[in-house]
């Protein structure tokens, strides 16, 4: 449908078979894109951002190597890295690598993102603060701080496309995600600002902004906001899908859709927007 034959793309947070950075990155290569992909694989105690009430499951290097084999199985080429995108030398290196193998990158889509802001007040101490914003908003501005002056040395352009949230744009019912709904907001006035910046470069820089969508992040976020309301994760699923008007979870395949046209040439007159994916929710 969209055609990426001969594109780069470097996509963020690939390391976890169920999430959407995994969809994103097979929809992307069957478009026809060659693909740099990474992920932390690294614990949230690791990370130095431990949580009293939340375990998500990370991305692996597992996961990252599975994600790779099947760009290649697909006929692409893929290269895996280990990146914590909250730390520059690792985005840097990433794309030195991506420069080293391809020599050129055409897409970004900062999909790496951390759920860790959500909880009650007493539960956001400052580690848990400063992790939601490093990988929510620091993460996607230091990738495009190292991408973007590739895109303008090779005088192709390019479309940025970072991965957001509904909860950017109003908190959650319950009122505990201060910390991961801030940062989020925080995320969609960057790509607000970067699409005014970068628009004479002929650079498109776009925001997705998902709803319930099935994921371990979210089966976590279930099982915390069950515990803190007398819920099993269930009921709280349940609840939530009744909000929804299209009366279902969202799938990763549902945000890799949207991804893949903004990135595309049919994009081309697209930028500094946000696009809701939830099913009617907002």
């Amino acid at each position: 449908m969209y055609n990426l034959e001969g594109k780069v793309a470097v996509v963020t947070g690939v390391g976890n078979p169920r999430g959407m950075g995994r969809a994103i990155t097979r929809r992307l290569a069957e478009e026809g894109a060659s693909l740099v992909i990474s992920d932390v694989c690294k614990s949230l105690e690791e990370q130095g951002a431990e949580h009293p009430l939340f375990s998500p499951i990370m991305g692996t290097r597992a996961g990252l190597d599975e994600a790779a084999a099947e760009v290649e199985s697909m006929g692409k080429h893929a290269l895996a890295m280990e990146v914590d995108v909250t730390k520059k030398e690792d985005v840097l290196a990433m794309v030195d690598a991506a420069m080293d193998k391809f020599g050129r990158i055409d897409i970004l889509v900062n999909n790496a993102g951390t759920l860790i802001g959500v909880g009650p007040l007493s539960l956001i101490n400052e580690g848990v603060w400063d992790n939601s914003f490093g990988v929510n908003v620091k993460g996607p501005f230091l990738c495009c701080q190292a991408v973007v002056p590739k895109m303008i040395e090779g005088g192709r352009g390019g479309k940025i496309v970072t991965i957001s949230s509904m909860r950017g744009l109003r908190p959650g019912e319950t009122g505990m995600d201060t910390g991961y709904s801030s940062s989020k907001a925080a995320s969609i006035m960057m790509t607000k600002s970067l699409a005014r910046e970068l628009g004479p470069y002929n650079i498109n820089v776009n925001v997705i902004l998902p709803g319930l969508i099935e994921s371990d992040m979210n089966d976590t976020a279930n099982e915390l906001y069950g515990g803190v309301r007398g819920m099993t994760a269930e009921e709280v699923k349940s609840q939530w899908i009744e909000a929804v008007p299209k009366k279902r979870c969202g799938t990763p395949e549902d945000i890799a859709k949207v991804a893949a046209f903004l990135v595309s040439d049919e994009a081309d007159f697209i930028s500094g927007e946000f696009i809701c994916v939830a099913g009617g929710a907002t």
